[in-house]
């Protein structure tokens, strides 16, 4: 990308994450709330290059940024969209997505419904990684929320069924989620960019997915407990090297379901919170 492009873009978008940081307008009774985020990074190791950046020399190139709105249309009735673009390394390359787009319903308190490009509840953070007044860290857990594959759980096109139940005497609260869809990769994300590597260009990276995720919110104040689940079929299509004249399925994963297994406790200004992620893999199919 030309330097006077790249650095239009990077002020570009900045500022309208400024701008947008907390913003509304109306159209016509109702509100809709604006809001935008833009981060900068720089990362360093000592040896080994990371995340596909000369992070052995510094780097910069840890960008994102995104712009969000959302309008309430009835007390129970919600809707919303966010577009997400970065620039890590190799990864992202300023092509910029349709992170989540979604319609929420929610008639009773322990029964909602949402449908669209909905946000994968997975693990405590999966759904909330970009809330970064929530989070205090630079980065999440990299084994349980790698960077570079951001885009493979991020969301789902689908549905989810959701609530919150309130245990009788006084037993804690537990939160629900169901979901169902297919699952959409960016062919500039850290599985294409790996794929490269082999001589292998990939031309769609998606398939179907399913899941569940179960909280208990526990009697005892900032006690957090809950397993998620996660079920996919992933299927891939692309040329090898030399490639033949029409794409042709080159990988398919039909792997066990993973699960992640997390807990939290917060007290005061303290937060303590492990998370596991257990998921299992079948070996890949190249076909001729």
């Amino acid at each position: 990308m030309p330097r006077k492009r790249f650095v239009c873009m990077i002020g570009g978008w900045l500022t309208l994450s400024i701008l947008l940081s907390a913003q509304e307008i109306r159209i016509g009774p109702r509100k809709v709330e604006l809001h935008g985020f833009g981060t900068q990074g720089f990362l360093y190791t000592n040896t080994n290059n990371w995340l596909t950046t000369n992070s052995n020399q510094g780097s910069f190139a840890f960008t994102d940024m995104g712009l969000n709105a959302g309008m309430q249309l009835r007390s129970n009735l919600r809707i919303g969209g966010q577009v997400y673009d970065r620039n890590l390394g190799q990864l992202g390359q300023w092509h910029p997505q349709l992170d989540w787009a979604l319609i929420d319903w929610r008639p009773k308190g322990w029964l909602g419904f949402r449908a669209g490009k909905v946000k994968t509840i997975l693990g405590l953070y999966n759904d909330t990684q970009d809330q970064d007044f929530a989070i205090t860290w630079a980065l999440l857990p990299q084994s349980v929320y790698p960077i570079d594959l951001r885009d493979a759980t991020i969301a789902h096109e689908g549905g989810d069924i959701y609530g919150e139940v309130r245990l009788p005497h006084r037993r804690g609260t537990l939160n629900y989620t169901a979901y169902g869809g297919r699952r959409s990769d960016s062919l500039h994300s850290g599985f294409a960019y790996l794929a490269t590597r082999f001589q292998i260009d990939y031309s769609t990276i998606a398939g179907p997915i399913y899941g569940g995720d179960l909280r208990w919110q526990a009697p005892l104040h900032g006690l957090t407990l809950g397993i998620s689940r996660l079920d996919q079929a992933l299927s891939i299509t692309g040329w090898g090297a030399p490639p033949p004249p029409t794409p042709s399925p080159y990988y398919k994963n039909e792997g066990p379901p993973g699960f992640m297994p997390f807990w939290q406790y917060s007290r005061h200004d303290c937060i303590l919170t492990p998370s596991t992620a257990a998921t299992t893999r079948t070996g890949s199919t190249p076909t001729e």
